[in-house]
């Protein structure tokens, strides 16, 4: 079973789809992802436990057979709220022609019963289609992501004169973008919030107000979770006492770094180097499992046939 580590807060991620297809479809175990952005549209669909998700309209917890739809470039991080299975789509408008796109605006929840079951099932076929890799796979895949747009489009949920079309993303993202690529150049510097203002051009109230909008954090949680990050790194891959790696990461009270550390953890490093397990039990603290597409079929399939007994008994009404 694959396993992934997201610790890294406030990263750009590359999303690879694979070459016949514009989106991927990945079935996952979250326990935390941090805040990132691609261009690409995502689709989250739970299908066991719930998780919650950050985005700049704030937190909240998605549920078992919930759908929310995250629009490309928009900032977002998940934080496991239960033992969960989570199929994701992820989706590149920029290879659709362009009377194709829909321009999510922000992110999207269907409220509609009839909506949700209906994605439901278009979701399941498209993983079983791609799981099971038929011969027509590719095209049934398409035709699935098409349905889909549809009723997103249908739905409201098209509203492309809030974001830009071009250059992605509104301002504050391109803004917050910007701060948070210089606090990961510049982590162990010392750093102001009037410094970081200068750089995006706005005062530095206004600076606070996006940086907490936009991340849930203020610029010093923010500095100290990424310093946090590196430290975690030296911790794992060096032979550095912890005095040099708080000094390295930009902590220069090593008894701060010890109660940041321990805020995350509920140790502090020097407790946690005492476990026999302490590796595992750092990383496990943020781990994501990729899932064998067994794991998730038999729900898949409970949902498209949710949606057939619909469709079965809608006919029935109609003739």
């Amino acid at each position: 079973m694959e396993r992934l580590y997201f610790f890294f807060d406030m990263e750009y991620e590359e999303v690879r789809h694979p070459p016949d297809l514009p989106l991927r479809l990945l079935l996952v175990s979250v326990a935390y992802v941090g805040l990132h952005w691609h261009p690409e549209t995502e689709v989250l669909f739970v299908l066991k436990g719930s998780v919650k998700v950050r985005d700049p309209d704030g937190l909240r917890t998605i549920g078992q057979g919930d759908v929310m739809v995250i629009h490309g470039n928009q900032m977002h991080g998940l934080v496991e709220e239960s033992d969960n299975v989570i199929l994701v789509l992820q989706y590149d408008e920029r290879e659709l022609t362009v009377g194709d796109r829909i321009g999510l605006s922000g992110s999207f929840i269907p409220d509609s019963q009839n909506e949700l079951t209906r994605i439901r099932s278009i979701l399941g076929r498209m993983a079983l289609e791609k799981w099971d890799c038929r011969p027509g796979y590719r095209q049934f895949c398409l035709a699935l992501l098409y349905e889909f747009l549809g009723i997103m489009k249908r739905s409201g949920a098209s509203k492309p004169d809030r974001h830009l079309p071009a250059n992605g993303g509104p301002i504050n993202q391109i803004r917050i973008k910007r701060v948070l690529e210089h606090l990961h150049e510049h982590y162990a510097d010392r750093m102001t919030l009037a410094e970081v203002a200068s750089l995006i051009g706005v005062s530095p109230n206004y600076t606070s107000h996006i940086i907490h909008r936009e991340t849930g954090r203020t610029l010093q949680e923010n500095l100290n979770f990424i310093r946090t990050g590196h430290a975690v790194d030296l911790l794992l891959n060096s032979n550095k006492s912890i005095l040099e790696i708080s000094m390295e990461t930009g902590f220069s009270d090593p008894k701060y770094f010890n109660q940041y550390f321990c805020r995350l953890f509920g140790l502090t490093p020097k407790q946690m180097k005492r476990r026999p397990d302490w590796r595992h039990a750092i990383l496990s603290h943020f781990r994501n499992e990729g899932l064998e597409p067994v794991y998730g079929r038999d729900v898949l399939e409970g949902y498209i046939r949710d949606y057939g007994q619909i469709s079965d008994s809608h006919r029935e009404k109609s003739t």
